[in-house]
């Protein structure tokens, strides 16, 4: 079940690509039902969200930036969920708290590269 939509017109197709595996990576994770799925789909979404800074900046937009960062803290929302259901297995819990510090990270460097090549 896709919980996103990004409708984004045809001169941003970096955008609609980095967006589209998203929310790929963001549904697996919603859809989730065993611990070593629910890991690899963020590890997965982490992974998508290092790409941004390696497209042009001309096929990012303030909106694909602000609906990205809207998916990263809903799936850190979610990874929180998941921690506070403490199934007891330590490294699992420390892998996936590290994966929401890799999220925002790659979430503001994203932001840092947008804004800071956009501007030229």
């Amino acid at each position: 079940m896709e919980r996103w939509h990004f409708d984004c017109d045809g001169s941003v197709s970096m955008a609609r690509e980095v967006l589209t595996r998203a929310v790929e990576a963001a549904d697996r994770i919603a859809a989730a039902t065993r611990a070593r799925v629910f890991e690899s789909s963020v590890q997965d979404f982490v992974r998508v969200l290092r790409t941004v800074p390696d497209g042009a900046v001309a096929e990012w937009s303030d909106e694909a930036s602000r609906w990205l960062r809207t998916m990263a803290d809903e799936v850190v929302d979610q990874i929180e969920e998941h921690l506070d259901a403490d199934d007891g297995r330590a490294a699992l819990e420390r892998r996936l708290a590290a994966a929401i510090d890799d999220i925002r990270a790659a979430v503001e460097e994203a932001d840092r590269w947008y804004r800071h090549y956009a501007r030229r």
